[in-house]
C-alpha cells in the first residue's frame, strides 16, 4: 500500500528531547579524519566532532552528496533565542546534457525532438534559496569573490553570502572546485553571530581538498541482482564517516547502520527477520516478492533527526517513494520503542510491495502496524501480545471507552487520512483495537458470544476488494505499450525519479471509489451497533496480555 512516509506519534517526545542534550560549543579545529569520496576522486578533512549525516535520496535532486552538522547554538536576536547549527555541505554539480530544443528552420514552430549539449553547470547560487530558506538573497552580490586554490593546488573559487533566515542573519560560505567534467562545491553555513568562531576553520578545511583517483560509479536497477546492489549500497554507506552495511540471513533486507553495539544489531536483524516471516504467513504474496528492502539504523536520536529532518515525536519512519525503512536506537530510554516501531513500520514496508502500491484506510494499516509491533518472537514463535513494550494502546482505547471519547466505528474506518491523522494517538489505539479484536477472533479467541461469522470476513474481503479495485484502476491508466515504456524509463532512471515514473497515480475520485468498494465488501454485512457492543465488550473486560 502507498503509505506517505509519517510520524508515529509518542506520549513521551518531551522526555526523548531532554535525553538528547545539547553539544557545548568548545574550541573548533580541523578533525584529522577524511572524508572520501571515490567514485568522484576527492578527499577532504571535516571539522572535529562534527556529525556526519548520510544524504536523503530527495535531497541528492539538488546535488548534495555529502554533509556534516556541527554543534548546537544558541543565536540571540534582541530577546529572542534560536538554536541552530553550522553545517558543511557538499554538492556535485554537472552539465545538463539532454536539453530539447525548438528547431526554428521547419517553420511550424514545432519540436523536432533534436537533443543538443548544454555545458552549463547548476551554480551553487541557484541552489542556496531553495535549501537555506535564503529571504533576501541576491545571486550576483556576493561579500566576498575570489580565486582560491588548496594545499594540492587545486583550483578553484570562493564566495560568501549574507543572507536572511527569517530568523536571523547566516553567512553561507562557498569552494567550487571546477573539474573537468563537473564542479564540487563546499558550501558552509552559519549565523553571522558565530562567524568569527567557524570562518577560519571553513578555510581550513578548503585547503585540504584534494583529488583520488576515481572508481567506476556504480548504477542499479530493478534488474539488478543481489550482489550488484550489495556493491551499490556498500558504496554509498561508506561515503559517510561512521556508518557501515550489514547483511541478512535471508538477504531480504540490508542494513545500513552507524550503531557500533553489535549485539542490539542482532537483535533488530533477527526480529526484523522473524516479523517478515510472520507477515508472508499472514499475508502470503501472490508471487515472490524480490525487492531488497532497506533499513537504516541511526545510532542517536540527534542523528535520527537530522537525516530526517524531523522533530519530536517522530520515533520511525518508512517512505514509500524511497522505500527505505528508519529507525533510531532509544538505548537511552527504551529499546523495546525501537523494536516495536521497527515493526510497525515494517509492516507498511513489506505491504508497499505485497498490495502493488495500494492505498488503504488508515484503520487497516496503521490498526496492523501497531499489532504486529507487540508481537513477542521466541524462536520460531510469534505470540501476539496487547500491550505493546515501550508504546502501550490498550490502556488509551479502555479510557476512551469508558469516556465515550472513541470516535464511531462507522466514521473511523471510512475516515480519510487528514481526518484519521487530526486526532492523534487516539485513531492509532482505536483502530488497533479494532485489528486486535477482528485478528483475535478469526484465531478464535474472542468468546462466542461477542463473535459473529461475518466479522472472520472483514479483513480478507478488505484486502481482497481493495487490492483488486487499484490493479483494475491501473490497468485502465495504463495501455500495454504504455505500461513497457514506463518500465524501460523507470529502470533507466532508477531510484526515487524512476519508482515515480514506474507506476500511475491513481486520482482521488478513483481512489474513494475503491475505498467504498473495499468498505462495502468487508463491513457491509455488519451490524455496526451490535459490532461497537461487542468490540467495547471484549476491549473492556476480555483483552489480556
Amino acid at each position: 500500500m502507498n503509505f506517505f512516509a509519517r510520524p508515529r506519534t509518542l506520549f513521551l517526545f518531551t522526555l526523548l528531547f531532554l535525553l538528547v542534550g545539547s553539544q557545548p560549543l568548545l574550541a573548533q579545529r580541523l578533525g584529522k579524519e577524511w572524508y572520501t569520496d571515490r567514485q568522484n576522486g576527492f578527499r577532504l578533512r571535516y571539522p572535529d566532532g562534527w556529525l556526519a549525516v548520510p544524504v536523503k535520496e530527495l535531497d541528492t535532486f539538488s546535488g548534495r552528496i555529502g554533509q556534516f552538522e556541527g554543534p548546537d547554538m544558541a543565536t540571540r536576536i534582541g530577546n529572542q533565542s534560536y538554536s541552530s547549527n553550522p553545517g558543511l555541505y557538499i554538492y556535485k554539480f554537472t552539465a545538463d546534457d539532454t536539453a530539447v530544443t525548438r528547431d526554428e528552420e521547419e517553420g511550424t514552430g514545432g519540436l523536432r525532438g533534436r537533443i543538443e549539449k548544454d555545458n552549463k553547470r547548476t551554480d551553487i547560487s541557484e541552489v542556496i534559496p531553495r535549501q537555506f530558506r535564503a529571504q533576501n538573497f541576491e545571486a550576483d552580490k556576493p561579500v566576498y569573490d575570489k580565486d582560491f586554490k588548496s594545499k594540492k593546488r587545486v583550483e578553484g573559487n570562493r564566495r560568501s553570502w549574507k543572507v536572511f533566515t527569517g530568523q536571523f542573519d547566516a553567512l553561507l560560505d562557498t569552494y567550487t572546485f571546477s573539474l573537468d567534467d563537473y564542479d564540487i562545491v563546499l558550501l558552509m553555513y552559519c549565523p553571522e553571530e558565530h562567524f568569527k568562531k567557524f570562518g577560519k576553520l571553513f578555510g581550513q578545511v578548503a585547503k585540504t581538498f584534494e583529488l583520488i583517483e576515481r572508481e567506476k560509479s556504480l548504477e542499479i536497477t530493478d534488474a539488478s541482482d543481489y550482489d550488484q546492489l550489495f556493491a551499490f549500497h556498500l558504496s554509498e554507506v561508506e561515503r559517510t564517516p561512521g556508518w557501515r552495511l550489514l547483511e541478512t540471513p535471508s538477504k531480504r533486507y540490508l542494513i545500513k547502520t552507524s550503531s557500533e553495539n553489535d549485539k542490539f544489531l542482532k537483535e533488530v536483524i533477527r526480529r526484523l527477520e522473524s516479523a517478515r516471516d510472520l507477515f508472508e504467513r499472514e499475508f502470503p504474496p501472490a508471487k515472490p516478492i524480490e525487492h531488497i528492502s532497506v533499513v537504516r539504523v541511526c545510532s542517536s536520536l540527534e542523528e535520527f533527526h537530522k537525516y530526517g529532518g524531523t522533530g519530536g515525536g517522530v520515533a520511525g519512519w518508512f517512505s514509500p517513494l524511497t522505500t527505505e525503512l528508519v529507525i533510531v536506537d532509544f538505548k537511552n530510554y527504551d529499546r523495546n520503542l525501537t523494536y516495536g516501531v521497527m515493526v510497525h513500520e515494517g509492516f507498511h514496508q513489506y505491504c508497499h510491495f505485497l498490495f502493488d502500491e495500494s492505498e488503504a484506510h488508515r484503520w487497516f494499516d496503521e490498526g496492523h502496524g501497531d499489532y504486529y509491533a507487540a508481537f513477542e518472537f521466541r524462536g520460531k514463535k510469534a505470540i501476539p501480545k496487547a500491550k505493546m513494550k515501550g508504546e502501550d494502546r490498550l490502556t488509551g482505547i479502555r479510557e476512551q471507552i469508558r469516556t465515550g471519547t472513541y470516535m464511531p466505528i462507522g466514521q473511523h474506518i471510512r475516515a480519510d487520512h487528514p481526518t484519521w491523522q487530526s486526532r492523534g494517538v487516539p485513531s492509532y489505539q482505536q483502530s488497533w483495537s479494532i485489528v486486535y479484536f477482528l485478528r483475535q477472533g478469526m484465531d478464535g479467541r474472542v468468546p462466542r458470544k461477542l463473535w459473529r461469522p461475518e466479522y472472520g470476513d472483514v479483513i480478507p474481503n478488505y484486502m481482497q476488494t481493495l487490492h483488486e479495485g487499484y490493479l483494475k484502476a491501473y490497468d485502465k491508466l495504463l495501455s500495454e505499450e504504455d505500461a513497457k515504456d514506463r518500465e524501460e524509463a523507470a529502470d533507466r532512471i532508477g531510484g526515487l525519479i524512476g519508482n515515480l515514473i514506474r507506476r500511475p497515480k491513481v486520482d482521488e475520485k478513483t481512489k474513494q471509489e475503491i475505498w467504498d468498494a473495499a468498505i462495502e465488501a468487508s463491513w457491509g454485512m455488519v451490524d455496526m451497533e451490535e459490532f461497537t457492543e461487542n468490540w467495547s465488550e471484549y476491549v473492556l473486560k476480555h483483552v489480556r496480555n
